[in-house]
């Protein structure tokens, strides 16, 4: 099984190889396969519940979004620029990560990831900024209603010589 997800993603590369727009192209593809993956491999079930939540969310605001406001693509290809899908969609997976399993070089390479989604939809003149920020946006807000960080609650106390600290952390 490894060795085809392996021949998938090399597929995918020489497939998406060329241009800008394709390498952030490939670069979502990536990200969108590793969490969920991620998430069935460790059969984290309730994450993975979050996420498709979080997904659905995200992409049924994103879609009404671009029928209900018209603005032009920058590359004049159509009117429904507003916000960028394939950034909201990057952020919805990295905000995911992040707040299920904590900031590790996974979540910092799914937000630089992330980030290079947006900058290739905006040097590809497929959106500008403001589409970008939106599409961020939707996808973090989308991400943080439903995913809830793995542990357990709890509360923690600390004391040093300049401080008493008390740390609570609530499972909802």
């Amino acid at each position: 099984m490894f060795r085809y997800i392996v021949l998938s993603f090399l597929t995918l590369q020489f497939a998406f190889a060329g241009t800008v727009e394709n390498v952030g192209n490939l670069l979502l593809a990536i990200q969108t396969a590793a969490t969920p993956g991620y998430e069935y491999c460790t059969k984290d079930d309730e994450g993975l519940r979050e996420y498709g939540k979080s997904q659905a969310l995200n992409v049924a605001v994103t879609l009404a979004l671009k029928a209900t406001v018209d603005k032009e693509r920058p590359d004049g290809s159509g009117n429904d620029s507003f916000p960028s899908g394939h950034t909201s969609i990057a952020f919805a997976n990295a905000t995911h990560a992040a707040i299920r399993y904590g900031f590790n070089t996974y979540t910092i390479l799914s937000f630089a990831m992330a980030a290079g989604v947006g900058y290739t939809r905006v040097t590809s003149d497929r959106h500008d900024s403001v589409d970008v920020a939106a599409g961020a946006a939707i996808g973090a807000a989308s991400s943080w209603i439903f995913t809830k960080t793995l542990g357990m609650s709890g509360v923690s106390a600390g004391v040093d010589r300049d401080a008493v600290t008390v740390n609570c952390r609530y499972r909802f």
